[in-house]
């Protein structure tokens, strides 16, 4: 982690590539009264390993040039699978979950599907392909849920408009404690997407993953329902 004046060119040029910026980023800390009274919260996963990405040929950009640091891509969206340098994953005895470095997508091992079906309503998987052999990675997949919150819900996110195309495009509160209304919330699930790679589940999945012992490396967000 480094500091990036908000008055030098730096800041102005990456205000200017991505656009959701906030100069001001900050872990939140909940009491156990928070936790407790919550509904939903975001689920994030904090093991990251660097042999999972997202293969060049398998995004879309409605623009893409040379930009600060790295290549700007103008709302890109993923329109392909994961690729992994491994075969195959070897997975300890207390974990179940990782993401790969720099994104917010969870994957899991074959015994955390096999747990997950039994309880969560509204759950995929998908195959995370070798980038040499171009064959599923034995056990690891990639979590998906089924149903997502439309963003008319989502309170305080950031809209703006695509100069080139003309798309708007939502960017989600960052690095906060989300509110949604409860009007977003799909009745008959208990697990829900919301945007480009976030994960929403109810405290009956939370207490599930806990009794289990399946939480480690996982926080969860309590979300504010308004």
């Amino acid at each position: 982690r480094f500091d990036i004046y908000t008055d030098s060119i730096a800041y102005t040029m990456l205000k200017h590539i991505y656009h959701g910026i906030d100069h001001n980023f900050y872990d939140l800390e909940f009491s156990d009264s928070d936790i407790q009274s919550a509904q939903y919260f975001e689920l994030r996963c904090n093991l990251e390993r660097m042999y999972i990405d997202v293969g060049t040929d398998t995004r879309h950009y409605c623009h893409h040039f040379g930009g600060f640091f790295l290549p700007y891509r103008r709302h890109s969206y993923r329109t392909g699978p994961y690729y992994s340098t491994k075969k195959a994953v070897s997975w300890r005895k207390n974990r179940f979950f990782l993401t790969g470095a720099g994104i917010r997508t969870i994957f899991c091992s074959e015994r955390a599907c096999r747990l997950l079906n039994s309880i969560c309503k509204g759950i995929e998987y998908a195959d995370v392909v070798n980038e040499t052999t171009h064959k599923p990675v034995r056990d690891l997949y990639e979590i998906k849920f089924s149903v997502s919150i439309p963003f008319d819900f989502v309170v305080g996110g950031k809209t703006y408009k695509c100069k080139r195309c003309g798309k708007d495009i939502f960017i989600l509160p960052d690095r906060c404690q989300i509110r949604i209304k409860k009007e977003g919330f799909c009745s008959g699930y208990n697990c829900f997407g919301l945007g480009n790679e976030r994960y929403v589940v109810t405290r009956e999945i939370m207490d599930f993953l806990k009794e289990k012992g399946m939480n480690r490396n996982l926080k969860f967000t309590p979300i504010i329902v308004v």
